[in-house]
């Protein structure tokens, strides 16, 4: 019997982690009451090359954007030690860092956008039949840890060598 392996990643299994650590030495917290993420916008604006040397309208990629939104579960006075952050993040302006990788944060090759955020927006949801809930709303901010710019990225769970 053949063995089959899955072609496509579920919305379920992707995870969302706030870094309590230092960019360079990570330590990666899940954010257990997240709902459904999206990572938007991941675009980049975009330069035209019009000239009469051509008819075309060329175009090179610019300016990258990122970010991430997402519902987060309110459970106030339970322990919970992600929404104190991401309330400050929004009335002060903290900085924090975020990944969402397509698997665990300890699973070998498990990815995805890696970013330092300012949370932007958080309208409370208080519908009756539901229970109340945050919907996040955070962009890449500039940030330098030892007078170096923290960049996004695309990070991966190192896979170990064979």
């Amino acid at each position: 019997m053949s063995e089959f392996e899955r072609d496509s990643v579920l919305g379920k299994d992707c995870h969302l982690y706030r870094n309590t650590g230092t960019h360079a030495s990570p330590v990666w917290v899940l954010i257990e009451r997240v709902k459904d993420v999206d990572i938007d916008p991941f675009s980049k604006g975009k330069a035209e090359q019009k000239t009469r040397q051509s008819k075309w309208n060329y175009k090179r990629g610019t300016f990258v954007e990122l970010g991430v939104s997402f519902g987060y579960d309110y459970e106030p006075g339970d322990g919970d030690l992600d929404f104190p952050v991401l309330l400050d993040s929004f009335l002060n302006g903290t900085a924090i860092e975020l990944w969402a990788p397509d698997g665990p944060a300890e699973t070998p090759g498990s990815q995805g956008p890696r970013m330092v955020v300012e949370v932007f927006e958080c309208p409370m949801g208080q519908k009756l039949e539901e229970t109340a809930s945050f919907e996040i709303s955070a962009e890449i901010t500039r940030v330098t840890e030892g007078g170096v710019l923290v960049e996004p990225d695309w990070h991966q769970t190192p896979v170990p060598e064979e």
